[in-house]
């Protein structure tokens, strides 16, 4: 409109595109275009940088999924440092994505997914400790059964070590076996006595004492007498 009106007073006679009143409005009219194009070129500036941004928020939008696809095929593989590293890469991306580019929707289900699959990891993550702890406590047992407590102690403590990477406070069992474990080392070097020493007669007669009971009570409990046997 400010073209067509600069054109309109540039066709009137030249005796009146020379009258002041004219003149300014024509002036005007001169700024006016230029203001005009100095803003239809900063529009179009900003159409293309907005344009630019959406673009960029697409692009990371579409990392944000593929990084969330490879979490789950890295909690697929049992492989939970990794599953976690792409989770949060995951989310980096995707608020990257929607800093350039707000959307209700994206950011809604971005929480939604990110949340479901985090305690996904942890729970699967602390299903697997559990069943190695416990797997770990049996063979401790069994070790401290038959004496090896120095295997059982190793046990035990890589049991405890495998409890921590889930949990906070220790596992009251491995806690519970630990103890027994290390009393039995503390005393384990301690179970020889010299002929010669004040209480080797006395240690003697106990224990001699209580092979004979144990035997009894082995005797007791193959009779089915097991009340005695225990008492034995």
């Amino acid at each position: 409109e400010v073209n067509a009106l600069s054109a309109a007073l540039r066709a009137e006679p030249p005796r009146l595109n020379q009258d002041p009143r004219l003149v300014t409005v024509s002036e005007s009219l001169r700024a006016l275009s230029g203001a005009s194009e100095e803003l239809r070129s900063k529009a179009a500036a900003a159409l293309a940088d907005a344009r630019e941004k959406v673009r960029q928020a697409e692009t990371f939008r579409l990392e944000a999924e593929r990084r969330y696809e490879e979490a789950r095929a890295a909690l697929a593989r049992q492989n939970f440092d990794v599953a976690r590293e792409r989770l949060q890469r995951a989310g980096e991306r995707f608020d990257a994505s929607l800093s350039l580019q707000e959307s209700a929707s994206l950011r809604a289900d971005r929480d939604r997914r990110l949340d479901a699959l985090g305690r996904e990891i942890t729970k699967t993550e602390n299903d697997v400790v559990v069943r190695d702890v416990r797997r770990l406590i049996t063979a401790a047992r069994q070790a401290y059964f038959d004496g090896a407590f120095e295997r059982a102690e190793d046990a035990l403590v890589q049991a405890q070590n495998r409890w921590r990477t889930t949990n906070v406070a220790d596992e009251s069992e491995v806690t519970y076996w630990l103890t027994l474990v290390r009393s039995a080392l503390s005393i384990k070097t301690g179970r020889t006595i010299s002929p010669t020493a004040p209480l080797f007669a006395e240690m003697s007669q106990l224990l001699n004492f209580a092979r004979q009971y144990y035997d009894e009570g082995r005797e007791l409990l193959a009779a089915r007498r097991k009340t005695e046997a225990l008492a034995k």
